[in-house]
């Protein structure tokens, strides 16, 4: 694993507590794929930003 990777793994800690929430009561898509859920904590630790995102996502399918 390369430290680029490694970091963006590192990023998921910082997800939004409640998108958390929703990922372990099974509310996410079920289509969702990691590289999505990095893409969304990569560089934005906003979690109302973060969150309105994921409502966005969740929205469409």
């Amino acid at each position: 694993m390369n430290e680029r990777t490694f970091a963006r793994y590192l990023n998921l800690c910082y997800l939004s507590p409640r998108i958390v929430v929703d990922i372990l009561e099974y509310k996410n898509p079920a289509n969702l794929t990691l590289r999505e859920l990095m893409n969304l904590a990569e560089g934005n630790v906003d979690f109302e930003k973060q969150f309105v995102t994921w409502a966005k996502r969740q929205e469409v399918i």
